[in-house]
């Protein structure tokens, strides 16, 4: 469960006492300039307040203010203590994108915070990178580490020697198939028949399943499934129904591309659903419709692989939605279970996802 407010902000006014950024006997900001600082109501505030008072940390003085405990070095100490014994968790992440990650990684955040202490890089998607986060961890003394692998066709040297050292260590979304390795993703062939299910009780015309033409293992076993769901129903989805001419990246989107869907579209005017295996397919998909004049959905429809959130009513893309959470709640679970040396049951977890409707593809 995500953890209340003011225990977040007691948490963080904690953090500064520790770090001596509010030093022993000194004044902390009034409780108006720290509902100013935390965006918060000063009820939150004084939530927070009464929690960090109830753990000896500050005092609060009628008329005058509140203080760090001037008394409380001894437990000050002790507080620091529990702090630098704290497991040393390494986080690498690809990139945040509005349709998929940042509640993973909240979810991450929040399952950790008072087991270990959190260090987070970026990538940037970036095999390089990666390995120098990898080497920058190991460099920390980390206890154990928690990624989400760059999208390569070539294999991370480094990764794989975590593994075959037996060092503690969960993928999300990748899994190398090397014996002791241990990764929580989603369920993309329970994914994929649901969304495929969800295409033939919606529409009955002919579909196109669209795709980058990046060699990555999650991709590959999207494509697998479709295949397999195609041939225990006897669809048949023709090779030039199969679109990967698209070198779409997750933060840009090419005119090439878009001429590539669009050419596709006026060549088989019949094709009007469209599986797109990603969320930045999906949206290549949606700019070859508009340069063609086509309607969303009663010309073109759409189904893909995640959505970013709205504020109110139907996100745009119907989609299958991970479940960010409960896989970061899990890949926490794993890797410090690895750090206690404990058995897991499962070497590899798989999270089931659902189909989240949109106003690219309503059901009938």
């Amino acid at each position: 469960m995500n953890k209340p407010l003011y225990k977040k902000i007691a948490e963080d006014i904690k953090k500064k006492i520790l770090t001596n950024e509010y030093s022993i006997g000194s004044q902390l900001p009034t409780e108006a300039e720290l509902v100013n600082i935390y965006s918060v109501s000063k009820i939150t505030i004084n939530s927070a307040l009464k929690s960090l008072t109830e753990e000896q940390l500050i005092v609060r003085q009628k008329g005058k203010g509140t203080f760090v405990n001037p008394n409380g070095a001894s437990i000050i100490q002790q507080e620091k203590n529990v702090e630098n014994n704290k497991r040393k968790i390494g986080l690498v992440f690809t990139d945040f994108f509005p349709h998929y990650g940042i509640d993973l990684v909240k979810s991450i955040e929040d399952t950790i915070a008072d087991k270990a202490q959190l260090l987070f890089s970026l990538s940037h998607d970036d095999i390089n990178n990666e390995k120098k986060i990898i080497n920058n961890f190991k460099k920390s003394k980390v206890d154990g580490i928690i990624i989400l692998p760059s999208r390569s066709e070539f294999l991370n040297n480094e990764l794989v020697q975590l593994v075959i050292d037996d060092f503690p260590v969960v993928f999300i979304d990748l899994n190398i198939q090397i014996y002791n390795q241990y990764s929580v993703s989603t369920d993309n062939i329970d994914a994929i028949y649901k969304a495929l299910d969800y295409i033939s009780a919606t529409s009955s015309s002919n579909l196109a399943v669209c795709y980058s033409a990046t060699n990555d293992t999650v991709q590959n076993d999207r494509l697998q499934a479709i295949k397999n769901y195609s041939a225990e129903n006897m669809i048949n989805i023709p090779q030039e129904n199969w679109i990967n001419n698209i070198n779409t990246k997750a933060t840009s989107i090419t005119d090439d591309d878009i001429d590539n869907v669009a050419t596709f579209m006026n060549a088989h005017p019949t094709v009007k659903t469209f599986f797109a295996l990603s969320y930045e397919v999906a949206e290549t998909i949606k700019y070859a419709a508009k340069s063609l004049n086509k309607q969303i959905p009663s010309d073109v429809r759409i189904i893909c692989f995640d959505s970013p959130p709205t504020l109110y009513g139907l996100p745009e893309f119907t989609h299958i939605k991970q479940n960010e959470k409960l896989i970061g709640e899990k890949a926490v679970e794993m890797v410090m279970q690895l750090i206690a040396k404990k058995t897991l049951p499962e070497k590899k977890v798989l999270i089931p996802a659902k189909i989240s409707e949109g106003i690219s593809f309503p059901r009938k």
